[in-house]
Protein backbone atom coordinates (compact mmCIF):
# COMPACT_ATOMS: atom_id res chain seq x y z
CA UNK A 1 0.00 0.00 0.00
CA UNK A 2 1.24 3.35 -0.93
CA UNK A 3 1.62 6.10 1.96
CA UNK A 4 -0.92 7.89 3.05
CA UNK A 5 -0.98 11.72 2.88
CA UNK A 6 -2.90 14.64 4.05
CA UNK A 7 -1.93 18.28 2.65
CA UNK A 8 -4.50 20.42 2.08
CA UNK A 9 -6.21 21.96 -0.91
CA UNK A 10 -4.57 24.98 -1.91
CA UNK A 11 -7.34 26.50 -2.61
CA UNK A 12 -8.02 26.09 1.45
CA UNK A 13 -6.53 28.30 3.91
CA UNK A 14 -6.49 27.40 7.86
CA UNK A 15 -9.24 30.25 7.92
CA UNK A 16 -11.94 28.57 6.44
CA UNK A 17 -14.84 26.35 8.01
CA UNK A 18 -16.91 23.83 7.21
CA UNK A 19 -21.05 23.26 7.58
CA UNK A 20 -22.20 20.87 9.93
CA UNK A 21 -24.95 19.11 9.32
CA UNK A 22 -27.67 18.61 11.62
CA UNK A 23 -29.08 15.49 12.33
CA UNK A 24 -32.95 15.50 13.60
CA UNK A 25 -34.13 13.12 15.95
CA UNK A 26 -36.86 11.47 16.29
CA UNK A 27 -40.48 13.68 16.69
CA UNK A 28 -41.23 13.73 21.00
CA UNK A 29 -37.88 12.97 21.57
CA UNK A 30 -35.23 15.33 23.31
CA UNK A 31 -32.77 16.88 25.45
CA UNK A 32 -34.75 19.85 27.11
CA UNK A 33 -37.09 19.80 30.13
CA UNK A 34 -40.27 18.91 27.91
CA UNK A 35 -38.35 16.23 25.83
CA UNK A 36 -39.31 17.28 22.43
CA UNK A 37 -36.14 19.35 20.97
CA UNK A 38 -35.15 16.12 18.72
CA UNK A 39 -31.76 16.35 20.52
CA UNK A 40 -30.05 13.55 20.24
CA UNK A 41 -26.06 13.47 21.82
CA UNK A 42 -23.73 10.53 20.73
CA UNK A 43 -21.46 8.24 22.84
CA UNK A 44 -20.04 5.11 20.53
CA UNK A 45 -19.74 3.93 17.18
CA UNK A 46 -19.44 0.69 15.87
CA UNK A 47 -19.45 -0.60 12.25
CA UNK A 48 -22.19 1.17 10.36
CA UNK A 49 -23.74 2.98 13.41
CA UNK A 50 -23.11 5.47 15.19
CA UNK A 51 -25.32 5.21 18.91
CA UNK A 52 -26.87 8.51 20.49
CA UNK A 53 -28.98 8.96 23.24
CA UNK A 54 -32.12 11.12 23.88
CA UNK A 55 -35.21 10.87 26.34
CA UNK A 56 -39.28 11.26 26.26
CA UNK A 57 -41.76 11.48 28.77
CA UNK A 58 -44.08 8.67 29.74
CA UNK A 59 -46.57 9.29 32.11
CA UNK A 60 -45.20 11.94 33.17
CA UNK A 61 -41.84 10.96 33.99
CA UNK A 62 -38.58 11.56 31.89
CA UNK A 63 -36.62 7.88 30.96
CA UNK A 64 -33.71 7.88 28.81
CA UNK A 65 -33.70 5.67 25.09
CA UNK A 66 -30.66 4.53 23.08
CA UNK A 67 -31.30 5.55 19.24
CA UNK A 68 -29.08 4.28 16.63
CA UNK A 69 -27.63 6.39 13.38
CA UNK A 70 -27.04 4.94 10.19
CA UNK A 71 -23.96 6.67 9.06
CA UNK A 72 -24.81 6.01 5.29
CA UNK A 73 -28.07 7.47 5.33
CA UNK A 74 -28.80 8.99 8.26
CA UNK A 75 -31.76 6.93 9.40
CA UNK A 76 -32.63 5.93 13.30
CA UNK A 77 -33.21 2.64 15.33
CA UNK A 78 -35.22 3.75 18.54
CA UNK A 79 -34.41 1.00 20.84
CA UNK A 80 -37.39 -0.02 22.58
CA UNK A 81 -36.50 -0.36 25.83
CA UNK A 82 -36.07 2.56 28.33
CA UNK A 83 -34.02 3.22 31.00
CA UNK A 84 -33.81 5.93 33.92
CA UNK A 85 -32.76 9.50 32.60
CA UNK A 86 -29.63 9.73 32.91
CA UNK A 87 -26.14 10.82 30.10
CA UNK A 88 -24.14 8.11 28.99
CA UNK A 89 -20.60 7.53 29.63
CA UNK A 90 -17.72 4.47 28.84
CA UNK A 91 -18.64 2.28 26.33
CA UNK A 92 -17.29 -1.40 25.40
CA UNK A 93 -17.97 -3.90 22.91
CA UNK A 94 -17.30 -7.58 23.58
CA UNK A 95 -18.60 -9.55 21.10
CA UNK A 96 -22.38 -9.65 20.48
CA UNK A 97 -22.62 -6.87 23.85
CA UNK A 98 -22.09 -3.13 24.28
CA UNK A 99 -21.77 -2.36 27.74
CA UNK A 100 -21.85 1.27 28.90
CA UNK A 101 -22.53 3.38 31.84
CA UNK A 102 -25.99 4.98 32.69
CA UNK A 103 -25.41 8.09 35.09
CA UNK A 104 -23.36 7.78 38.30
CA UNK A 105 -24.24 3.98 39.32
CA UNK A 106 -26.06 1.81 36.35
CA UNK A 107 -24.35 -0.88 34.02
CA UNK A 108 -26.34 -1.75 31.24
CA UNK A 109 -25.96 -3.81 28.02
CA UNK A 110 -27.02 -3.77 24.41
CA UNK A 111 -27.39 -6.99 22.99
CA UNK A 112 -27.21 -6.54 19.51
CA UNK A 113 -28.59 -9.62 18.21
CA UNK A 114 -31.78 -9.04 20.28
CA UNK A 115 -31.93 -5.22 20.41
CA UNK A 116 -32.41 -5.60 24.09
CA UNK A 117 -31.12 -3.33 26.51
CA UNK A 118 -30.81 -4.65 30.20
CA UNK A 119 -29.51 -3.32 33.74
CA UNK A 120 -26.19 -5.85 34.74
CA UNK A 121 -25.76 -3.58 37.94
CA UNK A 122 -27.43 -0.89 39.49
CA UNK A 123 -24.49 -0.18 41.87
CA UNK A 124 -21.38 0.40 40.05
CA UNK A 125 -18.25 3.14 39.98
CA UNK A 126 -15.29 2.21 38.05
CA UNK A 127 -15.62 -0.78 35.08
CA UNK A 128 -13.64 -2.42 32.99
CA UNK A 129 -14.76 -5.03 30.04
CA UNK A 130 -12.04 -8.09 28.77
CA UNK A 131 -13.82 -10.36 26.45
CA UNK A 132 -16.43 -12.40 28.71
CA UNK A 133 -15.63 -10.63 31.85
CA UNK A 134 -16.78 -7.20 33.20
CA UNK A 135 -14.77 -6.24 36.38
CA UNK A 136 -16.24 -3.67 38.33
CA UNK A 137 -16.48 -1.65 41.84
CA UNK A 138 -19.25 -0.64 43.76
CA UNK A 139 -20.39 2.27 43.94
CA UNK A 140 -19.11 3.12 46.56
CA UNK A 141 -15.94 1.56 46.43
CA UNK A 142 -15.91 -0.99 48.86
CA UNK A 143 -15.78 -3.98 46.96
CA UNK A 144 -14.57 -5.53 43.61
CA UNK A 145 -17.09 -7.45 41.85
CA UNK A 146 -16.59 -9.39 38.01
CA UNK A 147 -19.23 -10.93 35.98
CA UNK A 148 -19.31 -13.98 33.50
CA UNK A 149 -20.89 -12.81 30.28
CA UNK A 150 -21.73 -16.34 29.20
CA UNK A 151 -22.87 -17.56 32.99
CA UNK A 152 -24.22 -14.58 34.23
CA UNK A 153 -22.17 -15.42 37.68
CA UNK A 154 -20.92 -12.37 39.76
CA UNK A 155 -17.87 -13.38 41.79
CA UNK A 156 -16.37 -11.35 44.63
CA UNK A 157 -13.00 -10.67 43.82
CA UNK A 158 -11.12 -11.02 47.58
CA UNK A 159 -7.09 -11.09 48.41
CA UNK A 160 -5.83 -14.66 49.20
CA UNK A 161 -6.65 -13.82 53.13
CA UNK A 162 -10.11 -13.38 52.04
CA UNK A 163 -10.35 -9.35 52.37
CA UNK A 164 -12.28 -7.12 49.97
CA UNK A 165 -10.93 -5.60 47.48
CA UNK A 166 -11.45 -1.84 46.48
CA UNK A 167 -10.80 -1.54 42.76
CA UNK A 168 -8.81 1.24 41.01
CA UNK A 169 -7.24 0.09 37.97
CA UNK A 170 -6.32 -3.24 35.78
CA UNK A 171 -4.92 -4.67 32.57
CA UNK A 172 -5.82 -7.75 31.19
CA UNK A 173 -2.92 -9.99 29.36
CA UNK A 174 -2.81 -13.79 28.31
CA UNK A 175 -5.81 -14.55 30.32
CA UNK A 176 -4.75 -12.81 33.51
CA UNK A 177 -6.03 -9.81 34.95
CA UNK A 178 -3.76 -7.31 37.19
CA UNK A 179 -5.40 -5.19 39.09
CA UNK A 180 -4.58 -2.47 41.53
CA UNK A 181 -6.60 -2.01 44.68
CA UNK A 182 -6.73 -0.94 47.86
CA UNK A 183 -8.30 -2.57 51.27
CA UNK A 184 -8.51 -1.18 55.24
CA UNK A 185 -5.96 -1.88 57.25
CA UNK A 186 -6.04 -0.59 60.98
CA UNK A 187 -5.83 3.30 60.69
CA UNK A 188 -4.74 3.14 57.20
CA UNK A 189 -5.27 1.49 53.52
CA UNK A 190 -2.74 -1.31 51.53
CA UNK A 191 -2.22 -0.12 48.45
CA UNK A 192 -1.81 -3.78 46.25
CA UNK A 193 -1.10 -4.86 42.91
CA UNK A 194 -2.67 -7.98 42.25
CA UNK A 195 -2.82 -10.73 39.46
CA UNK A 196 -5.94 -12.77 38.98
CA UNK A 197 -7.31 -15.85 37.20
CA UNK A 198 -10.92 -14.82 36.60
CA UNK A 199 -11.13 -18.73 35.03
CA UNK A 200 -10.15 -20.29 38.71
CA UNK A 201 -10.64 -17.37 40.86
CA UNK A 202 -6.94 -17.98 41.96
CA UNK A 203 -5.28 -14.26 43.29
CA UNK A 204 -2.17 -13.37 43.89
CA UNK A 205 -0.43 -9.95 45.50
CA UNK A 206 2.22 -9.04 43.60
CA UNK A 207 3.53 -5.83 45.91
CA UNK A 208 1.77 -4.01 49.02
CA UNK A 209 2.03 -0.84 50.42
CA UNK A 210 0.85 -0.39 54.05
CA UNK A 211 -0.15 3.49 54.21
CA UNK A 212 -1.05 4.22 58.22
CA UNK A 213 -2.08 6.98 59.66
CA UNK A 214 -3.90 9.65 57.95
CA UNK A 215 -1.40 9.76 55.06
CA UNK A 216 -3.44 6.41 54.29
CA UNK A 217 -6.09 8.56 53.65
CA UNK A 218 -5.04 12.14 53.37
CA UNK A 219 -4.74 13.50 49.90
CA UNK A 220 -7.10 11.27 48.25
CA UNK A 221 -6.50 9.49 45.23
CA UNK A 222 -5.58 12.48 42.76
CA UNK A 223 -4.80 10.25 39.87
CA UNK A 224 -7.32 8.04 40.17
CA UNK A 225 -9.79 10.33 37.19
CA UNK A 226 -6.58 9.27 34.93
CA UNK A 227 -5.51 5.95 33.54
CA UNK A 228 -3.27 4.37 36.18
CA UNK A 229 -1.82 1.07 34.47
CA UNK A 230 0.44 1.82 31.53
CA UNK A 231 1.95 -1.14 29.12
CA UNK A 232 5.24 -0.05 28.35
CA UNK A 233 7.21 -2.86 25.79
CA UNK A 234 5.99 -6.37 27.89
CA UNK A 235 5.82 -4.18 31.27
CA UNK A 236 3.14 -2.89 33.13
CA UNK A 237 3.45 0.89 35.24
CA UNK A 238 1.70 1.27 38.30
CA UNK A 239 1.00 4.77 39.71
CA UNK A 240 1.11 3.84 43.50
CA UNK A 241 0.79 5.57 47.32
CA UNK A 242 4.09 4.58 49.20
CA UNK A 243 5.01 4.26 52.25
CA UNK A 244 7.19 7.95 52.14
CA UNK A 245 4.24 9.97 51.47
CA UNK A 246 5.43 10.13 47.57
CA UNK A 247 3.32 8.72 44.73
CA UNK A 248 6.05 6.53 43.13
CA UNK A 249 5.73 4.23 39.93
CA UNK A 250 6.36 0.07 40.07
CA UNK A 251 6.92 -2.26 37.14
CA UNK A 252 5.39 -5.60 36.58
CA UNK A 253 7.06 -8.04 33.75
CA UNK A 254 3.92 -9.73 31.88
CA UNK A 255 6.37 -12.90 30.56
CA UNK A 256 7.26 -13.21 34.32
CA UNK A 257 4.47 -11.94 36.02
CA UNK A 258 6.48 -10.48 38.77
CA UNK A 259 7.58 -7.02 39.69
CA UNK A 260 10.53 -5.66 38.10
CA UNK A 261 12.95 -5.12 40.56
CA UNK A 262 15.39 -3.07 39.01
CA UNK A 263 12.70 -0.20 38.12
CA UNK A 264 12.71 2.54 40.51
CA UNK A 265 11.36 5.65 40.30
CA UNK A 266 10.34 8.26 42.92
CA UNK A 267 7.66 10.80 41.56
CA UNK A 268 9.10 13.61 43.79
CA UNK A 269 5.32 14.73 44.11
CA UNK A 270 3.53 14.40 47.91
CA UNK A 271 0.08 12.81 48.03
CA UNK A 272 -1.47 16.15 48.04
CA UNK A 273 0.47 17.89 45.12
CA UNK A 274 -0.31 17.36 41.39
CA UNK A 275 1.21 14.12 39.24
CA UNK A 276 1.88 14.51 35.71
CA UNK A 277 0.48 11.55 33.08
CA UNK A 278 2.75 8.85 31.65
CA UNK A 279 3.76 9.43 28.06
CA UNK A 280 4.69 7.28 25.80
CA UNK A 281 7.56 7.70 22.96
CA UNK A 282 8.99 5.20 20.72
CA UNK A 283 8.78 2.53 22.90
CA UNK A 284 9.63 4.55 25.69
CA UNK A 285 8.19 5.68 28.68
CA UNK A 286 8.45 9.21 30.19
CA UNK A 287 7.72 10.53 33.32
CA UNK A 288 7.86 13.78 34.93
CA UNK A 289 9.62 14.78 38.21
CA UNK A 290 10.82 18.26 39.33
CA UNK A 291 10.62 20.33 35.99
CA UNK A 292 12.21 17.37 33.41
CA UNK A 293 11.64 14.05 31.82
CA UNK A 294 12.91 10.73 32.84
CA UNK A 295 12.90 7.96 30.15
CA UNK A 296 12.35 4.05 30.70
CA UNK A 297 12.40 0.73 28.84
CA UNK A 298 9.76 -0.09 31.10
CA UNK A 299 12.26 -2.87 33.02
CA UNK A 300 15.01 -0.56 34.13
CA UNK A 301 14.69 2.91 36.07
CA UNK A 302 14.11 6.09 34.16
CA UNK A 303 17.18 8.19 33.70
CA UNK A 304 17.20 11.78 33.15
CA UNK A 305 16.44 12.88 29.16
CA UNK A 306 16.70 15.73 27.15
CA UNK A 307 12.19 15.63 26.33
CA UNK A 308 11.57 19.62 26.51
CA UNK A 309 8.52 19.36 29.09
CA UNK A 310 5.43 21.12 27.63
CA UNK A 311 3.33 22.39 30.43
CA UNK A 312 3.93 21.08 34.17
CA UNK A 313 0.91 20.03 37.00
CA UNK A 314 1.36 22.30 39.29
CA UNK A 315 -2.02 21.84 41.26
CA UNK A 316 -4.30 19.48 41.62
CA UNK A 317 -6.52 20.62 39.20
CA UNK A 318 -4.34 20.60 36.54
CA UNK A 319 -3.01 17.03 35.51
CA UNK A 320 -2.30 17.01 32.31
CA UNK A 321 -1.43 14.44 29.67
CA UNK A 322 1.25 14.83 26.81
CA UNK A 323 0.77 11.07 25.02
CA UNK A 324 -0.69 12.52 21.52
CA UNK A 325 1.49 10.99 19.24
CA UNK A 326 1.20 11.34 15.86
CA UNK A 327 3.94 10.72 12.68
CA UNK A 328 6.55 9.98 15.06
CA UNK A 329 6.22 13.31 16.83
CA UNK A 330 4.61 14.62 20.55
CA UNK A 331 2.36 17.19 20.71
CA UNK A 332 1.62 19.14 23.91
CA UNK A 333 0.14 22.58 24.93
CA UNK A 334 2.62 24.86 25.95
CA UNK A 335 3.06 28.37 27.28
CA UNK A 336 5.27 31.37 25.73
CA UNK A 337 5.07 34.78 26.69
CA UNK A 338 5.07 35.45 22.79
CA UNK A 339 2.16 33.21 22.17
CA UNK A 340 -0.02 31.97 24.77
CA UNK A 341 -1.27 28.60 25.16
CA UNK A 342 -0.68 26.83 21.84
CA UNK A 343 -0.47 23.77 20.69
CA UNK A 344 4.07 22.39 19.59
CA UNK A 345 5.46 19.49 18.67
CA UNK A 346 8.63 17.46 19.56
CA UNK A 347 10.36 14.88 17.54
CA UNK A 348 12.56 13.80 19.95
CA UNK A 349 15.80 15.72 18.38
CA UNK A 350 15.54 18.95 17.59
CA UNK A 351 14.05 21.94 19.14
CA UNK A 352 9.95 22.32 20.23
CA UNK A 353 8.13 23.71 17.36
CA UNK A 354 4.88 25.23 17.45
CA UNK A 355 1.90 23.91 15.06
CA UNK A 356 0.10 27.07 14.58
CA UNK A 357 -0.21 30.43 16.50
CA UNK A 358 -4.31 30.04 16.11
CA UNK A 359 -5.12 33.46 18.28
CA UNK A 360 -2.43 35.37 17.06
CA UNK A 361 0.16 37.24 19.83
CA UNK A 362 0.07 36.84 23.34
CA UNK A 363 -3.67 35.31 23.41
CA UNK A 364 -4.29 31.87 23.78
CA UNK A 365 -5.92 28.91 21.75
CA UNK A 366 -6.18 26.44 24.40
CA UNK A 367 -6.44 26.09 27.57
CA UNK A 368 -3.38 23.93 29.36
CA UNK A 369 -4.07 20.27 28.21
CA UNK A 370 -5.14 17.87 25.55
CA UNK A 371 -8.18 16.45 27.20
CA UNK A 372 -10.33 17.34 24.48
CA UNK A 373 -7.82 16.82 21.63
CA UNK A 374 -7.80 12.67 19.60
CA UNK A 375 -6.08 11.52 16.69
CA UNK A 376 -7.77 9.82 14.02
CA UNK A 377 -6.96 8.94 10.55
CA UNK A 378 -3.29 10.38 10.83
CA UNK A 379 -5.17 13.74 11.81
CA UNK A 380 -5.19 16.01 15.10
CA UNK A 381 -8.45 17.21 16.40
CA UNK A 382 -8.46 19.77 19.19
CA UNK A 383 -11.62 21.05 20.65
CA UNK A 384 -11.41 24.99 21.96
CA UNK A 385 -13.06 26.86 24.35
CA UNK A 386 -12.28 30.39 23.74
CA UNK A 387 -14.64 31.30 26.94
CA UNK A 388 -18.59 31.47 27.46
CA UNK A 389 -20.48 30.22 24.70
CA UNK A 390 -17.28 30.24 22.23
CA UNK A 391 -15.99 26.99 20.80
CA UNK A 392 -13.87 25.74 17.79
CA UNK A 393 -13.29 22.70 16.09
CA UNK A 394 -9.55 22.53 14.44
CA UNK A 395 -7.84 20.03 12.38
CA UNK A 396 -4.40 19.80 11.53
CA UNK A 397 -1.87 17.54 10.30
CA UNK A 398 0.60 18.68 12.68
CA UNK A 399 2.06 21.49 10.44
CA UNK A 400 0.79 25.35 9.81
CA UNK A 401 -0.12 24.80 6.41
CA UNK A 402 -2.23 21.60 7.35
CA UNK A 403 -4.23 23.12 10.17
CA UNK A 404 -7.75 24.40 9.05
CA UNK A 405 -11.00 25.72 11.44
CA UNK A 406 -13.75 23.07 10.99
CA UNK A 407 -15.66 24.89 13.00
CA UNK A 408 -15.36 28.43 13.86
CA UNK A 409 -15.75 30.03 16.93
CA UNK A 410 -19.18 31.92 16.54
CA UNK A 411 -20.86 28.70 15.03
CA UNK A 412 -21.71 26.97 18.49
CA UNK A 413 -22.86 28.21 21.79
CA UNK A 414 -21.84 24.99 23.18
CA UNK A 415 -19.70 22.13 21.92
CA UNK A 416 -19.62 18.63 24.21
CA UNK A 417 -16.18 17.00 24.26
CA UNK A 418 -17.86 13.67 23.87
CA UNK A 419 -16.58 14.03 19.98
CA UNK A 420 -17.25 10.76 17.67
CA UNK A 421 -15.13 10.15 14.84
CA UNK A 422 -16.05 7.57 11.96
CA UNK A 423 -14.51 7.43 9.04
CA UNK A 424 -14.61 11.11 7.08
CA UNK A 425 -16.71 12.10 9.71
CA UNK A 426 -16.80 13.57 13.07
CA UNK A 427 -19.86 13.45 14.98
CA UNK A 428 -20.89 15.75 18.09
CA UNK A 429 -23.60 17.09 20.24
CA UNK A 430 -23.38 21.08 19.60
CA UNK A 431 -25.78 24.18 20.13
CA UNK A 432 -26.57 27.05 17.71
CA UNK A 433 -29.11 29.37 17.51
CA UNK A 434 -31.30 26.79 14.75
CA UNK A 435 -30.67 23.80 16.54
CA UNK A 436 -29.44 21.72 19.46
CA UNK A 437 -28.36 17.97 19.45
CA UNK A 438 -26.22 15.79 16.83
CA UNK A 439 -24.03 17.33 14.07
CA UNK A 440 -21.93 15.77 11.40
CA UNK A 441 -18.81 17.22 9.64
CA UNK A 442 -17.56 15.98 6.64
CA UNK A 443 -13.61 16.59 7.13
CA UNK A 444 -12.19 14.94 3.89
CA UNK A 445 -13.71 18.26 1.24
CA UNK A 446 -10.26 19.77 3.32
CA UNK A 447 -7.85 16.95 1.79
CA UNK A 448 -6.90 16.71 -1.66
CA UNK A 449 -6.71 13.11 -3.51
CA UNK A 450 -3.12 12.47 -2.01
CA UNK A 451 -5.12 11.60 1.01
CA UNK A 452 -6.01 8.60 -0.92
CA UNK A 453 -4.15 5.77 -2.21
CA UNK A 454 -2.77 7.00 -5.97
CA UNK A 455 -4.91 5.15 -8.47
CA UNK A 456 -6.08 5.68 -11.83
CA UNK A 457 -9.26 4.11 -11.52
CA UNK A 458 -11.29 7.23 -11.21
CA UNK A 459 -11.36 9.90 -14.19
CA UNK A 460 -12.87 13.23 -14.78
CA UNK A 461 -13.85 14.88 -17.10
CA UNK A 462 -14.47 17.72 -18.65
CA UNK A 463 -12.47 20.46 -15.49
CA UNK A 464 -13.27 23.24 -16.19
CA UNK A 465 -17.03 22.15 -17.31
CA UNK A 466 -19.59 24.12 -18.67
CA UNK A 467 -22.94 21.45 -18.48
CA UNK A 468 -22.11 17.81 -18.28
CA UNK A 469 -19.53 16.46 -15.66
CA UNK A 470 -18.88 12.99 -16.57
CA UNK A 471 -16.93 10.39 -14.24
CA UNK A 472 -15.20 6.87 -15.68
CA UNK A 473 -14.38 4.39 -12.97
CA UNK A 474 -12.47 1.79 -14.28
CA UNK A 475 -12.38 -1.93 -12.90
CA UNK A 476 -14.48 -0.79 -10.18
CA UNK A 477 -17.63 -3.43 -9.45
CA UNK A 478 -19.27 -1.19 -6.09
CA UNK A 479 -21.58 1.48 -6.17
CA UNK A 480 -19.93 4.82 -6.54
CA UNK A 481 -21.26 8.00 -4.51
CA UNK A 482 -20.97 11.40 -5.78
CA UNK A 483 -21.17 14.31 -3.75
CA UNK A 484 -20.40 17.66 -4.48
CA UNK A 485 -20.05 20.49 -2.20
CA UNK A 486 -18.92 24.39 -1.99
CA UNK A 487 -15.63 25.77 -0.17
CA UNK A 488 -17.68 26.70 3.10
CA UNK A 489 -18.56 22.20 3.15
CA UNK A 490 -22.42 23.19 2.08
CA UNK A 491 -23.68 20.32 0.18
CA UNK A 492 -24.78 20.40 -3.34
CA UNK A 493 -25.48 17.47 -4.64
CA UNK A 494 -25.38 13.45 -3.29
CA UNK A 495 -26.08 10.28 -5.54
CA UNK A 496 -24.96 6.64 -6.28
CA UNK A 497 -24.82 5.20 -9.45
CA UNK A 498 -23.87 1.36 -10.15
CA UNK A 499 -22.63 1.93 -13.93
CA UNK A 500 -18.88 2.88 -14.27
CA UNK A 501 -20.18 5.70 -16.76
CA UNK A 502 -21.85 8.42 -14.81
CA UNK A 503 -22.63 11.82 -16.48
CA UNK A 504 -23.83 13.90 -13.87
CA UNK A 505 -25.60 17.67 -15.28
CA UNK A 506 -24.24 20.93 -13.31
CA UNK A 507 -26.97 23.55 -14.58
CA UNK A 508 -28.22 23.79 -11.34
CA UNK A 509 -25.19 25.12 -9.84
CA UNK A 510 -23.71 28.59 -9.92
CA UNK A 511 -20.57 29.70 -11.90
CA UNK A 512 -17.38 29.25 -9.36
CA UNK A 513 -15.24 26.78 -7.60
CA UNK A 514 -16.55 23.07 -5.90
CA UNK A 515 -15.21 20.03 -4.36
CA UNK A 516 -15.99 16.71 -6.03
CA UNK A 517 -16.11 13.67 -3.80
CA UNK A 518 -16.15 10.52 -4.96
CA UNK A 519 -16.30 7.00 -3.24
CA UNK A 520 -16.40 3.82 -5.26
CA UNK A 521 -15.51 0.91 -2.78
CA UNK A 522 -11.59 1.52 -1.47
CA UNK A 523 -11.46 4.18 -4.23
CA UNK A 524 -12.09 7.57 -3.22
CA UNK A 525 -11.04 11.03 -4.31
CA UNK A 526 -11.48 14.83 -3.80
CA UNK A 527 -11.00 17.06 -6.51
CA UNK A 528 -11.51 20.82 -7.08
CA UNK A 529 -13.91 21.14 -10.32
CA UNK A 530 -14.67 24.91 -12.12
CA UNK A 531 -18.30 25.53 -13.25
CA UNK A 532 -17.76 27.99 -16.03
Amino acid sequence: MKSLFFILLSLVTNCIFSQAIYIEGPENFGLNNSTDDRAMAPFFEDQDYVYCYSRKTVSGSKVSVLIRVDVNDNSLYIYPNTFPQSGLSKAIKTSNLIIFKSGSAALMQLDLNTNVISTLTSSVGKFNVYGNYVIYENNNNTMTFIKNLLTNIVTEIKDSSNRSIMYDASYFYNNIIYIKGRRNIYQGLAYSIYKYNPVNNNITTLMTNNISGSSGSGGGDIYQSREEVWRVNDNLLFLMKDTNKFVNFYSINLNTQLLNTNFVFNSGSYYVTAINDFMMFNNLVYLYKDGAFYVSDGINSPTLSNFPVFFPAVSLSEIYQYNLELNNKQYGIKYTDDNGYELWSYDGFNNPEIVVDYSTGAESSFSNSMTSAFVHNSLIFCLVNYGINSYALLMTDGSYTGTVTLIDNNSFSLLNNQIIPKDEFIYFYGENSTNKGLFKIDYSIYLNNQMFETNDKIIVFPNPVQNDLNIKINNVSENTNVKIFDLLGKEFYSNSFENQNINIDLNFLKTGIYLLKINSGTNKTVQKIIKN
